[in-house]
């Protein structure tokens, strides 16, 4: 089995709890939807991160082409994928069955925070795409 295909393996699982997360924000959503201001801010976000977890796995297949894979290259592309994660943790708030909420207020609140988040994930993604592209130090003489 090549390097790939270990390093693959972790990004999946990684992915696919961001999957999960958005999943269950809706579904808590969708269970105390009498209770819910709704805001579309956060439910178009929230698309935008599935079809981000969709690209990011998409285009992980091109990375399958590496042979010199360094450390620095996998921590780089193994961060990316946990800001991905993050956003999708963050992208709709905790629903509690028994307490009004105002997603719209929530948001408001959250701004600073969300933003800051968003650069990171940003910056994450340009400093992969170096390292894909160039090549990371590799440590090795």
């Amino acid at each position: 089995m090549d390097a790939f295909s270990y390093l693959s393996v972790l990004l999946s699982i990684i992915l696919g709890l961001a999957i999960q997360q958005v999943l269950q924000g809706y579904r808590a959503l969708i269970l105390s939807r009498r209770t819910i201001r709704f805001y579309p801010l956060p439910l178009i976000w929230s698309v935008l991160i599935l079809l981000m977890v969709t690209q990011h796995w998409w285009a992980s297949f091109s990375l399958a082409r590496r042979t010199d894979w360094s450390f620095a290259a996998f921590a780089t592309t193994l961060v990316l994928t946990g800001f991905i994660y993050m956003l999708a943790a963050i992208v709709l708030p905790d629903v509690r069955a028994d307490e009004p909420l105002d997603l719209k207020g929530i948001i408001t609140a959250r701004r600073r925070r969300s933003s800051a988040s968003r650069w990171r994930c940003c910056c994450g993604a340009c400093s992969a795409n170096i390292c894909w592209k160039a090549g990371c130090p590799s440590g090795r003489t």
